[in-house]
């Protein structure tokens, strides 16, 4: 069972680190799971489906659910 509860959808800017490049530049596509560990945000994994996406999240505790690259710094 989740312990996920979807508060709000609200866009923002997030630094995440490690992200591969074939999905920093768009060529895979899906949410991404972000752990966040002292308040840095590192690449956890790319998922297709928002039901996949939330369990992953929930199974590490300290995970962020994002979607959307639109900027990446080099």
């Amino acid at each position: 069972m989740l312990n996920t509860v979807v508060v709000a959808n609200m866009k923002c800017r997030a630094m995440v680190r490690n992200v591969p490049e074939d999905v920093a530049t768009g060529k895979r596509q899906g949410y991404i799971v972000a752990r966040v560990d002292r308040g840095v945000m590192w690449y956890y994994g790319c998922y297709e489906t928002d039901v996949r996406v939330a369990t992953v999240a929930d199974e590490l505790g300290n995970g962020a659910v994002l979607n959307n690259i639109t900027e990446v710094e080099g």
